[in-house]
C-alpha cells in the first residue's frame, strides 16, 4: 500500500507524459574557478548560457566552483531563463576537505526536475577536496501502474593536479575514498562519476583502480582508449585540455589541446546497451574537440562541425573542453524494487507533532534525510545503532514528506504533515 501511494503521489505531482522512453543529456564542465575574485567582473555566465543552450543538459556536473553566490547565478541566469523555470540544484556546501588550503574550490548540480528528483546528497572528505555524491531516482510517466522506480547516482570530483609521485598518491588517495563508498551501495546500482580526474596515463593507479574488476562497483571508462594520453598527438581526439595556448586574464592553463584530464566513469551495466538505463551510442565526447588542434588553441581546430560562437565560448569560458554524454532511459526500469531493501522502518508512535520509529533488525547508525514530494532535502537527522529516535515534526509545513536513508538498503517512508 505505501508503494502504491508513493507511486500514485509521483504521477499527480509531476502529470502524465507520452511514451514510454527517455532521454538524459549529461554534462560534466571544468568552469575554472567560477566565479574568479581577481577577476573585478567575471562575465563568463553570459558564455556559459551560450555553450548550455547548445548542449541542454538535463544533469550538469560542475568542477570548480568558488562561490555560493557564483552557482546560484548559473542556476537563475543560466539555466532558469527565458521561461523556463524547472531546474534546481544541489545544496551548496563550502570545501570540507583540506580546510587550511587558501584555494578553496567546489563540486556541485544542476539537474532538470521533470526528468529527476534528488533523494539524497552527501560528500566525501578527501586530503585535497570534497568528493560530491547526489542519489537521483528518474520520473517515470507510468509509476503507478508498475509501482516501480530506479536510481542514479550521479558523483561530481576534482582530483589533485600535476605530474609527480606525490600529486599521483593524493589521486590514488581520492579515488580510494570513493571506492570505499562505492562498496557500500548496492552493486547493481547505476552510477555515474563526472569530474577533472588530472590523470596523464591510464596506467596510474587512481585510474586502473577504477576499472578493477573485484570491485564492488567496477566503473568503465566510455571511450577505451588506454595509453599514455599526456602530449601524444595519437589521443588528439580524447584530449580536454587545453583550450588556450597561454592564460586569459591570467587564469587557467595554457599549452594547447595536448591532455585528457576530464572524464565521465560510469558503472558497467551502464555500458550496456541491453540494460534499462544505458548510454547512448556515439553520445560520449569532448565538445569541441574534432582531433584537429592538437597543441593549438580549440579557436584554431579546422573544419569543426561545433558553431564558431561556441567554440569561441568555449575558449573564453574555461581552459577545459566539457563532457557530453546521453543515457536512454527505458521504462519500466526493474523489477519489483522491494525485493531489493534488506530492512524497513518500524513505527513506535505518530503523530501531528511527531514520529518514533527504528529500524527492524538494522545495527549501525545511519544518516537520515526528509525530502518532500518535489526531491529537496528539508532537513537531516541521525539514528544510532539499534536505537529509536524521534523524529519532531514541528518545524515542516504541511504536507507529504519521506524518510530516506544513506543506506539505500532500508526502504524509505512516506508521511504527512497536517
Amino acid at each position: 500500500m505505501k508503494k502504491l501511494l508513493f507511486s500514485i503521489l509521483i504521477v499527480l505531482l509531476f502529470g502524465q507524459i507520452n511514451g514510454q522512453d527517455e532521454t538524459l543529456k549529461v554534462l560534466s564542465y571544468n568552469l575554472l574557478n567560477y566565479p574568479n575574485p581577481d577577476i573585478p567582473v567575471d562575465y563568463r555566465a553570459d558564455t556559459l548560457k551560450k555553450i548550455i543552450d547548445y548542449y541542454t543538459p538535463d544533469l550538469f556536473l560542475m568542477q570548480e566552483l568558488k562561490s555560493s553566490t557564483g552557482f546560484s547565478f548559473i542556476l537563475n541566469n543560466v539555466f532558469n531563463t527565458d521561461g523556463v523555470d524547472y531546474f534546481e540544484s544541489g545544496t551548496w556546501e563550502p570545501q570540507h576537505s583540506n580546510p587550511g588550503s587558501s584555494w578553496k574550490l567546489q563540486q556541485n548540480v544542476i539537474y532538470n526536475t521533470r526528468k529527476l528528483a534528488l533523494y539524497y546528497e552527501t560528500f566525501l572528505y578527501t586530503v585535497r577536496r570534497d568528493i560530491n555524491v547526489f542519489k537521483f531516482y528518474f520520473k517515470d510517466p507510468d509509476l503507478a501502474t508498475h509501482q516501480d522506480t530506479t536510481y542514479l547516482y550521479a558523483i561530481t570530483l576534482h582530483l589533485k593536479s600535476s605530474q609527480g609521485a606525490d600529486n599521483e598518491a593524493q589521486r590514488l588517495e581520492m579515488v580510494e575514498i570513493l571506492e570505499n563508498f562505492l562498496d557500500t551501495i548496492s552493486p547493481d546500482a547505476q552510477v555515474i562519476v563526472g569530474g577533472d580526474y588530472n590523470l596523464y596515463t591510464s596506467d596510474e593507479d587512481a585510474y586502473q583502480l577504477m576499472l578493477n574488476t573485484g570491485n564492488n562497483i567496477i566503473l568503465a571508462d566510455p571511450l577505451n582508449t588506454p595509453g599514455t594520453w599526456h602530449n601524444n598527438s595519437n589521443f588528439r581526439f580524447v584530449h580536454t585540455q587545453s583550450t588556450r595556448t597561454i592564460p586569459i586574464n591570467g587564469d587557467g592553463a595554457g599549452g594547447g589541446m595536448d591532455d585528457r584530464f576530464d572524464f565521465i566513469m560510469v558503472s558497467e551495466n551502464l555500458m550496456d546497451l541491453n540494460n534499462p538505463i544505458s548510454i547512448s551510442e556515439n553520445s560520449y565526447e569532448p565538445i569541441g574537440n574534432n582531433g584537429n588542434c592538437f597543441n593549438a588553441r580549440i579557436i584554431d581546430c579546422e573544419d569543426n562541425d561545433v558553431p564558431t560562437n561556441i567554440i569561441n565560448a568555449l575558449y573564453q569560458m574555461s581552459d577545459h573542453l566539457p563532457i557530453k554524454m546521453e543515457l536512454d532511459i527505458d521504462y519500466p526500469l526493474s523489477d519489483e524494487i522491494s525485493e531489493y531493501y534488506k530492512y524497513s522502518i518500524k513505527i513506535m508512535g505518530q503523530n501531528s507533532e511527531q514520529i518514533t520509529f527504528s529500524i527492524n533488525d538494522y545495527n549501525q547508525a545511519v544518516n537520515y534525510n526528509i525530502v518532500d514530494a518535489y526531491g529537496r532535502i528539508i532537513s537531516k537527522g541521525y539514528l544510532k545503532p539499534s536505537e529509536s529516535t524521534v523524529l519532531q515534526l514541528n518545524n515542516l509545513s504541511n504536507g507529504i514528506y519521506f524518510l530516506v536513508f544513506e543506506d539505500d538498503t532500508i526502504e524509505p517512508f512516506k508521511f504527512i504533515k497536517y
